[in-house]
């Protein structure tokens, strides 16, 4: 009786605890829309700061 007690309050606290997180991440994202930011820019600012470090390093390209 008390372990199920446990499971389901370890449960519900684990869904509020999501629920948070993605409340947070959805905020977030909309503020990175809103200044005209996307995933896909920030990808290849990843990619072209990795060829500098490459190229830096003489390991390639």
């Amino acid at each position: 009786m008390e372990e199920g007690l446990l499971i389901a309050l370890a449960v519900i606290t684990m869904s509020v605890v999501f629920s948070m997180v993605l409340g947070i991440l959805d905020g977030v994202q909309k503020v990175i829309q809103n200044l005209g930011f996307n995933t896909q820019n920030f990808m290849n600012s990843l990619n072209d700061l990795w060829n500098k470090i490459i190229s830096f390093l003489g390991l390639g390209g």
